[in-house]
């Protein structure tokens, strides 16, 4: 069930009064989780919405730069948006934006003898 926009705020709206959530799930008749979840939103991104993750600056910084990595991206998000991500969600949402990070190939261990030519 997809609970309206007025539904959602009229909880912040208990939350923000002190109510309870367990006074909050019988007045409004939710389930314990959906109310903890839109309060949890709402406290870390300052929205009724869904989750924001951003995709849109994240792949634009990308395609602009090309040889930024996920942690480095992860600080410039944290920076100007103030949304804390950890490095291996960023790489996932780059994965699931077709940019694929380039990772070096293994080179076998030389040592002297190697590198020593006859």
């Amino acid at each position: 069930m997809v609970l309206s926009i007025e539904k959602k705020a009229e909880i912040i709206v208990l939350y923000k009064n002190k109510v309870s959530r367990c006074q909050i799930t019988r007045e409004m008749d939710i389930s314990d989780w959906s109310v903890r979840n839109i309060i949890k939103n709402y406290t870390n991104f300052n929205s009724l919405n869904r989750k924001n993750r951003h995709e849109r600056q994240i792949k634009r910084m990308c395609i602009t730069d090309r040889f930024q990595h996920a942690g480095k991206i992860n600080s410039i998000i944290y920076e100007t948006i103030g949304v804390q991500i950890t490095t291996r969600s960023m790489q996932t949402v780059l994965n699931n934006l077709g940019l694929r990070a380039r990772r070096p190939a293994k080179k076998p261990l030389l040592i002297t003898r190697m590198n020593t030519k006859p």
